[in-house]
């Protein structure tokens, strides 16, 4: 949203991501769900994996805590906060790689 209305020259109202940010924080506090089989695909894995993800590191540390997924991921968390270009880039996922 933001590169969005930097590309047409439209800054957003007031706090409009600040207060995007909360209520998307309410709303997976109030209904988020894993994937039903996700913890149980995560448990039989023998390869390594992690997260790699377009949201915030807040809001992935969030949902995974909701859903019950967060010890089984660990610190293996990326955010496409963490490299220049997101995806669908590959960036992100050259990051994961290292």
């Amino acid at each position: 949203m933001r590169d969005y209305c930097a590309l047409h020259g439209h800054p957003p109202a007031g706090q409009l991501f600040n207060e995007l940010s909360v209520a998307v924080e309410a709303a997976f506090s109030r209904a988020l769900q894993p994937v039903p089989g996700a913890a149980a695909v995560l448990q039989m894995l023998s390869v390594p994996f992690c997260v790699a993800s377009s949201s915030d590191i807040k809001r992935i540390n969030h949902s995974l805590r909701l859903t019950g997924l967060a010890d089984m991921v660990g610190g293996r968390i990326f955010s496409a906060g963490m490299v220049r270009n997101g995806k669908p880039a590959p960036d992100l996922f050259a990051l994961c790689g290292r």
